[in-house]
């Protein structure tokens, strides 16, 4: 068979035998070839490979950057040749990971040598900034000139690993594990930022503290910020949302709070948010579309509507008291480094981030709250010549710390202290309340998972924080994680992967001994055609896609999408709150 076909077809083939094992495989075991490697290649069968750096050594020196590499698709700017650019910075906004598209559900990376070599290891490289277990399950191939199996490994754990050190030796791919630590060197690049903080961050000046007048609490505007990363920006896909009306507790009634009998959703005339988000500034009263995208619900959503009902419930429209939601909030920004707040001082380990860069995320918190309170009459002319008092912080976050070392861990709970108490100082809403929201991604069932185990231990005891008694409220979400969210993501991936199998094998023998099959574009056109049209036609991986669609619309860091979590949470940190709006600040 021609071995540009084998390109495509070899890594269907192999999928379909037994799963190749996590330490180390038999070169015996899949065919070997007695010849050199001449190309190594990671695939997977789930979205996104992303690769900080991979390294192939011979006789102590990296041979990867004199090779091609290529990947099946490329997300943004992310391209196959940043993985082997000698630069090691695991930090994707900085430039130099490589990165597959998320809608690419079958994705590989190969890097072509000059010529086939007997290398002694491959080091593999992962992100480290954030969805670092993007890379478990992703399988390593070398393969000689004639793409025949030389010897393979799996990645399937990047608990505490963030880089794979794999050594070739007496037909056996070894893998051996390192840790990950928040001081990994980051090969020269400076610390960067994409998004709306792109290049502002490091330059900022101080912020002054504005003149805030409070007035009297039947009349002035209420205002709560809602701060963390990615999930209090909210990924719940609308598609999503009526699974919140099948959840067998009370909860279930919320979705009559959201949605009216006519399907269309509810638009708050008591509850507005403010949202700098990517796409453009939200200065709207509350509804639907207002999370992360305009078809994506966070937070927001339920904890508006209940803290609008708690000040107003049986008030008519006119009498109304106004409620204004500030978020402030970007993916994949962690406490320790980002949010840093200034009273927290320098972290208590190494690390090699600049240290003007440090805390600026809070700085953007506390701009973008100014920004907005400093322009109300700018922002929502209605609410000119209207007082306000800041009534409290709302706090979801944390897979980012959860990921790092146990230091991290360890000092997130005075980290966030430092955070509330520096924000009531900033504001100076000296008794200002604060609710937190768990990370409860993988729901109770996280036995096997010590990293989770251990952020959920150390953010736990915020509620116990001295410095916040009687002004803190701590909200458990693992429970709102639900079967379907474990069950159906593992049930697509197979049933993708056999219809997958069975039309690139189709494709094969179509084309075998045709011109066609000397041309590699013109195969995997032949093959992604094929398979395209199979996905669209097989009944069974039909039916499971359209019930794997109802629930689940993001990636696993993000609740799988599922608009019923994010609700769920909305609502409970606003019953959280209530009790503690009692206190007036």
């Amino acid at each position: 068979m021609n071995k540009n076909l084998l390109k495509y077809i070899l890594p269907l083939a192999i999928s379909m035998v037994a799963a190749i094992p996590n330490v180390s495989v038999k070169a015996e075991d899949k065919a070997p070839s007695a010849s050199g490697v001449k190309y190594v290649r990671l695939e997977k069968f789930t979205p996104m490979i992303q690769l900080t750096e991979v390294q192939v050594f011979v006789a102590g020196k990296n041979i990867a950057p004199t090779g091609k590499a290529e990947q099946s698709s490329t997300y943004q700017q992310a391209t196959a040749s940043l993985a082997i650019d000698g630069n090691t910075d695991g930090e994707m906004p900085n430039g130099s990971v490589s990165h597959t598209a998320p809608e690419d559900k079958q994705p590989w990376w190969e890097l072509t040598l000059p010529s086939s070599t007997a290398i002694d290891q491959i080091v593999v490289w992962n992100r480290t900034d954030n969805c670092t277990e993007r890379l478990e399950n992703t399988k390593i191939l070398l393969l000689d000139g004639d793409r025949k199996l030389v010897a393979s490994a799996m990645i399937k754990d990047t608990e505490d690993i963030d880089t794979f050190h794999f050594k070739l030796a007496n037909g056996e791919l070894l893998a051996i594990a390192q840790p990950m630590t928040p001081d990994r060197p980051t090969g020269g690049q400076e610390m960067g930022q994409t998004g709306p903080l792109a290049g502002a961050l490091s330059k900022q000046a101080p912020i002054k503290v504005a003149n805030l007048k409070p007035g009297d609490a039947s009349q002035a505007l209420k205002v709560f910020i809602l701060a963390g990363q990615s999930n209090m920006e909210g990924h719940g896909g609308l598609q999503t949302l009526d699974q919140l009306g099948n959840e067998p507790t009370t909860h279930g009634e919320l979705l009559k709070k959201i949605k009216k009998s006519d399907g269309s959703y509810i638009v708050r005339d008591d509850v507005f948010v403010y949202y700098q988000r990517g796409d453009g500034k939200i200065t709207k009263p509350l509804t639907v579309g207002m999370g992360g995208s305009s078809g994506e619900v966070g937070p927001e959503l339920m904890f508006g509507i209940e803290v609008g009902d708690f000040y107003n419930q049986g008030i008519s429209s006119g009498k109304k008291t106004p409620v204004l939601l500030i978020k402030t909030c970007w993916g994949g920004h962690d406490l320790w480094y980002d949010f840093r707040p200034p009273s927290a001082g320098k972290p208590p380990y190494t690390y090699t981030k600049r240290e003007t860069e440090m805390g600026r995320s809070y700085r953007q918190m506390v701009k973008e709250v100014h920004e907005c309170l400093d322009n109300l009459d700018v922002n929502f002319p209605q609410f000119k010549g209207m007082k306000y008092e800041i009534h409290g912080l709302v706090w979801f976050q944390g897979w980012n710390d959860m990921l790092f070392k146990k230091a991290v861990k360890d000092e997130y709970s005075s980290n966030f202290v430092h955070l509330v108490q520096d924000l009531r100082t900033e504001f100076k809403v000296p008794n200002m309340p604060a609710v937190v929201g768990e990370l409860g991604v993988g729901g109770e069932n996280v036995q096997g998972n010590k990293k989770m185990i251990n952020f959920r231990a150390a953010q736990a005891k915020i509620a116990t924080a001295q410095e916040l008694a009687g002004a803190i409220g701590y909200v458990r979400t693992a429970p709102f994680w639900y079967p379907e969210l474990s069950e159906l993501p593992g049930k697509l991936p197979g049933a993708e992967g056999r219809v997958r199998s069975e039309a690139a094998a189709r494709v094969a023998k179509e084309i075998k001994g045709k011109p066609e099959s000397s041309d590699p574009r013109k195969m995997e056109q032949l093959v992604r055609e094929a398979t395209d049209k199979a996905l669209n036609e097989d009944v069974e991986y039909l039916k499971i896609k359209t019930e794997h669609d109802k629930h689940i619309s993001h990636w696993p860091c993000h609740y799988y999408g599922s608009a019923r979590v994010y609700c769920m949470v909305g609502y409970s940190l606003g019953e959280a709150m209530k009790p503690l709006l009692t206190n007036k600040p």
